[in-house]
C-alpha cells in the first residue's frame, strides 16, 4: 500500500471520543481487510492504552467525588458545632479578650449578620439566629452530601 493511500486508510481517519467507540474501532480494525497487521497491532494497543486510561479517570474522579462530599459533610458539621459553642456563649459574660471567643465571633458572625438583615430574629433578648442557621445547614447536608454521593456512584 503506498503512503497516500495509508494517510487516506479510515483506520487513520478514526477518532475516539468514548469507550463504545474505541470498542467498536478495534472491531472494525479486526473485520477490515484494508489493514496491514502492524496497523492492527498500533491501533489494538493504542485503543487498548485509552479505554484503561478512560477507566481510571473515571475510577479516579468518583472517589474524588465521594471525598468531597465527606469533606463538605465535615465542614457543616464542624460549622454547626461552633455556632452552638457561639450560642452558648452568649448565655454567659464571656471575655472578649479570650482567643477562642475572639475565633467563635469571627467565624460565625459574617453570616449571622447577613441572616439578622434579612430576618429580624431577636425576640425579648433571645437570638435565634444560629437556630435558622442550624436549620439551613442542616438542609444542605441533607441535600448536598447525598447528591455528590450519588454522582460519584453514577459515575464510576
Amino acid at each position: 500500500m503506498s503512503a497516500d493511500e495509508s494517510n487516506c486508510s479510515p483506520i487513520h481517519n478514526l477518532e475516539f471520543t468514548d469507550l463504545t467507540t474505541s470498542a467498536g474501532a478495534i472491531i472494525q480494525l479486526f473485520l477490515s481487510k484494508n489493514a496491514e497487521p502492524h496497523e492492527r497491532n498500533s491501533l489494538l494497543n493504542h485503543n487498548f492504552v485509552r479505554i484503561f486510561k478512560d477507566i481510571n479517570n473515571m475510577f479516579i474522579l468518583s472517589n474524588f467525588m465521594h471525598s468531597l462530599a465527606t469533606v463538605v459533610d465535615i465542614v457543616l458539621n464542624l460549622y454547626i458545632w461552633i455556632l452552638i459553642a457561639r450560642a452558648v456563649l452568649s448565655w454567659v459574660n464571656p471575655d472578649p479578650y479570650n482567643p477562642i471567643v475572639k475565633f467563635l465571633y469571627n467565624i460565625t458572625e459574617p453570616l449571622m449578620y447577613r441572616v439578622r438583615r434579612i430576618f429580624p430574629l431577636q425576640f425579648g433578648g433571645v437570638d435565634l439566629t444560629p437556630m435558622v442557621i442550624i436549620l439551613a445547614i442542616i438542609f444542605l447536608r441533607s441535600f448536598i452530601v447525598p447528591t455528590l454521593h450519588q454522582l460519584a456512584n453514577q459515575i464510576s
